[in-house]
């Protein structure tokens, strides 16, 4: 009886909290893509990044241009080629509402995010969480956005988690958006964040390992993690355009994903028994010096001679 306890026995109950003092952080900014990868072992890699706003592109600035997928895809490739078992996550805002603000939408933001459905869908997402601005973007993009692992534990009618499988563990991921005002009515209506937890509760019975990605909703992410030690990892979005230490809140490894992916993160985990052990949180600079996946470049060369017609046809 007692073992047949122990084998129901759900994950909530089961991890330790992770030691603060296991967890470190590393920032590359310069190097080859092959001097910013990492050597330590790890039994489970997430990559994280979010807030594109609905452009494959560079962030613009014009003294370091950062981010873009051509180069994110080539360091998911990388980390790929090493074998190790990964798992790549968007905390949100990855779309941007194109309804502008005389009520019609605008035929370049509309472009823009069909153009960014198709560079998600060329990246090996496991898990995409829906903020308020992409729920307002699908409003005309949802067709094209079928085959995504689009999730959301707190808007009405979205998949509440993703689960997948990967070196032999069940990663359940799950995501919270706070509420963020949108010029069009959103597909699907959000409630209040801090309503996540039944899904989580149902996770903790079919996963491993538990993410839970939080766009604008430090606070909720934060009350969730302290009540269920079932969360393995927080992925935090919300503007965020410094370098941070990864923190322990509850059980949780909690990260801070920088602001349009300028620096991609990659956390490097080592597991026992389902529980973080350790982690290594490193935050990669997609700078001009990063390579360009090739795929991901040439879609991004057409997607900007279409776009930069279209703002022509509309600005003069």
């Amino acid at each position: 009886m007692v073992l047949l306890l122990l084998a129901c026995m759900p994950k909530t109950l089961v991890p330790p909290p992770p030691n603060a003092s296991v967890l470190r952080s590393e920032l590359l900014i310069d190097g080859s893509l092959q001097q910013r990868l990492s050597s330590e072992a790890a039994d489970l890699v997430v990559l994280y990044g979010g807030e594109q706003k609905g452009s494959m592109d560079t962030c613009g600035c014009p003294r370091r241009p950062r981010g873009s997928f051509p180069r994110m895809g080539a360091y998911v490739e990388a980390i790929q080629r090493s074998e190790v078992p990964m798992v790549l996550v968007n905390p949100g805002y990855w779309l941007e509402d194109a309804q502008g603000f005389d009520g019609v939408q605008r035929a370049d933001m509309a472009a823009m995010d069909r153009w960014m459905i198709q560079g998600m869908k060329a990246l090996p997402w496991s898990g995409i969480n829906l903020a308020p601005q992409d729920l307002a973007a699908l409003v005309t993009v949802q067709e094209e956005a079928k085959g995504l692992p689009l999730l959301s534990a707190n808007a009405d009618g979205a998949p509440p988690y993703q689960i997948v499988e990967v070196g032999g563990h069940k990663i359940g991921i799950t995501g919270i958006a706070g509420p963020v005002p949108t010029l069009t009515d959103p597909l699907y209506k959000l409630q209040d964040p801090g309503s996540a937890g039944p899904t989580i509760e149902a996770l903790s019975q079919k996963a491993d390992v538990i993410i839970l990605l939080a766009y604008q909703a430090s606070d909720a992410a934060k009350r969730l993690a302290e009540r269920y030690p079932s969360i393995d990892v927080v992925v935090d979005a919300a503007g965020y355009r410094d370098h941070f230490q990864p923190l322990v809140v509850g059980h949780a490894v909690w990260v801070f994903s920088h602001y349009q992916t300028m620096r991609l993160g990659e956390l490097r985990l080592r597991l026992q028994d389902g529980s973080v052990v350790g982690a290594l949180d490193r935050q990669i600079d997609l700078d001009p010096s990063m390579p360009e996946q090739s795929k991901l470049e040439t879609m991004l060369r057409q997607a900007k001679v279409e776009i930069d017609a279209l703002q022509q046809q509309l600005f003069q």
